[in-house]
């Protein structure tokens, strides 16, 4: 179950990625914005800290777009509460969905500009 976890995990990851890029218009802003935002998800994802620390509604509305919340999520639930496939679906289809939506704003992006 971790192994699924982490493969559904590292898609929502690359289409992030893809997102990224579609949104710089150079190596060097890519690079800049990859480096904040590999400094931010772990912050938001809950990994710094045990979960219930942060209440900030705000702070918790964008974690919601962190894959890393969701893969937390998961991940802990399979390693400390023995979550089953019915456990795992929300947090798994919340990947997947971020997964996609990523990917296919990235590559429209990207190839509007490279139009």
């Amino acid at each position: 179950m971790l192994l699924v976890v982490a493969v559904i995990y590292t898609i929502a990851l690359v289409a992030v990625g893809m997102l990224l890029t579609g949104l710089t218009r150079t190596p060097e802003q890519f690079g800049i914005v990859l480096q904040i935002a590999a400094a931010a998800m772990p912050l938001l994802g809950g990994a710094y800290w045990p979960p219930g620390t942060v209440t900030n509604p705000i702070i918790l509305a964008v974690s919601e777009f962190v894959p890393l919340t969701h893969a937390m999520q998961a991940m802990k639930g399979i390693a400390l509460q023995q979550y089953g496939p019915a456990e795992l679906a929300a947090p798994l289809a919340k990947l997947l969905l971020i997964a996609v939506l990523c990917m296919g704003v990235g590559i429209n992006m990207d190839e509007r500009r490279s139009h």
